[in-house]
């Protein structure tokens, strides 16, 4: 699966424990959608909203593979 990412999405993992509160207010104020941290060059994880983790949970539960709008 290929993971779509820009510049200001992407976060070191020694800066990601640095600075979580400022990247979860972020999240949370819709600045971004996700912030994947990088570990040695590649990704590692990605951090979500609870907004979002919810919306893509009942995607997946609803077994729907088309996208569907933020807030949905």
């Amino acid at each position: 699966m290929e993971v779509t990412v820009r510049n200001d999405q992407l976060l070191p993992v020694r800066e990601a424990s640095r600075y979580l509160g400022q990247q979860i207010d972020r999240l949370e104020r819709g600045d971004v959608d996700k912030i994947v941290i990088m570990n040695r060059a590649r990704m590692a994880a990605i951090l979500l909203s609870v907004d979002e983790y919810v919306r893509l949970a009942r995607r997946a539960a609803s077994g729907s593979s088309r996208p569907t709008p933020h807030g949905a």
